[in-house]
Parts: structure tokens; C-alpha cells; sequence
């Protein structure tokens, strides 16, 4: 039996992404130009991809906030991630965050906006 509230496709990756259906979320289909980050870590990578340009952009178009305190890990208290760097090119956002997901171990994530009638809020959480 399947969901019918979800869609789902699988990348060459190997990644597997759920959306809700009727809900696109835009952001993670935006074409990142160019991402470089050696040794990323969390809670810092926040920052890192909201001053990615493509990044910035859409959340000042549509207006929404993504908070350092929005991306974390659940579960056990975060461990710092082994040793990787991310360099990527003209890949959507959603290839990067697989690609974090995969090197930190951290295996999946997790992207959601709510918007309201005053504001529009990013989450991004990843799981162990």
C-alpha cells in the first residue's frame, strides 16, 4: 500500500527524495552555481548555505528566514563530522544536501517552509 500524499523519486545518486504532493518546495530544485566548503561542520554549514548566492536569493524572494538554530541533529548530541570537503557545480541544492547527508554519516535530511500570513520559515534538520 503506498501514500498517496507523497511522490517520490530516485536520483542517479542513488538518493531517494519524498515530496508532499501539492507542496513544491522550490529552494531545493534552485541550480547552486558553484559550492565549495572544506571540512564542514555542523551547526556552522547554516551559514554557509544561506550565503550561498542562489540560496540567498530565493529566500529574500519569497520573503522567508532560514535560522542557525533551524538545522540540526536529532537523537544523540552531534559528534563532530569526519573529514570531507563538498565541492559542487551547477547542481540544485537538494544534490548538495545529499551529498553532506552521505559524507557526514548523517545519512538523511529533512527540508520544510512554512509560511503564514507574516512570515515564511526554512527548516532544514538532519538525522542520524
Amino acid at each position: 500500500m503506498t501514500d498517496q500524499q507523497f511522490e517520490w523519486r530516485q536520483d542517479s545518486d542513488g538518493a531517494v527524495h519524498f515530496v508532499l504532493q501539492g507542496a513544491p518546495f522550490s529552494l531545493m530544485d534552485v541550480t547552486v552555481h558553484s559550492f565549495d566548503y572544506e571540512n564542514p561542520q555542523w551547526p556552522e554549514i547554516t551559514d554557509r548555505l544561506r550565503s550561498i548566492p542562489e540560496v540567498s536569493s530565493w529566500l529574500r524572494d519569497h520573503k522567508c528566514f532560514l535560522s542557525p538554530e533551524e538545522i540540526y541533529i536529532t537523537g544523540q548530541p552531534p559528534k563532530p563530522w569526519r573529514k570531507f570537503s563538498v565541492h559542487a557545480r551547477n547542481l540544485p541544492l537538494s544534490s548538495i544536501l545529499d551529498q553532506i547527508a552521505a559524507e557526514s554519516n548523517t545519512y538523511y535530511w529533512r527540508a520544510a517552509q512554512i509560511t503564514g500570513p507574516d512570515r515564511c520559515d526554512v527548516t532544514i534538520q538532519w538525522w542520524l
